[in-house]
């Protein structure tokens, strides 16, 4: 469907995606290697080495839970280890408002503001590994006044 709101002529996506997997064949050794755990197992390991169970229950909906959970599911690992260090660092200096994707609202005291944000700051943007490369992943903080 994405190729198609893109104006991208099935044919040629096909194609795109033969010239893509002959120059990463280790792709598709992943890919038989990954769906046939989870078929076997009903779990896929994240990037952050979570498990998480598969509860689809046919093969096709598994294996495409297979291919995307390990990525999907280790940025939302991180998101709720994020989460859950800021809440433990700052206490009821700051309330979790909501969360979704790669983004989260929290409610910090006005007079900690310049205190926390920098703090903070530390704790969203640290390095994970994943898979042995390191990944920061830059936000934004916007002080809005209620």
């Amino acid at each position: 469907p994405g190729f198609k709101a893109a104006g991208v002529k099935k044919d040629m996506a096909v194609r795109g995606a033969q010239r893509y997997l002959t120059r990463y064949p280790r792709l598709l050794e992943w890919q038989a290697r990954v769906a046939a755990d989870a078929i076997k197992t009903r779990t896929i390991r994240d990037f952050t080495g979570r498990r998480w169970v598969v509860w689809e229950k046919n093969e096709g909906a598994i294996k495409r839970r297979a291919y995307n959970g390990p990525g999907q599911m280790g940025l939302s690992s991180i998101h709720n280890t994020v989460m859950v260090q800021i809440a433990k660092r700052f206490g009821d200096d700051v309330y979790f408002a909501w969360g979704k994707h790669d983004c989260q609202k929290w409610a910090i005291r006005e007079d900690k503001w310049d205190d926390i944000v920098p703090q903070m700051k530390e704790i969203v943007e640290q390095e994970w590994d994943v898979r042995g490369y390191p990944l920061r992943i830059p936000a934004d903080y916007k002080e809005v006044r209620a």
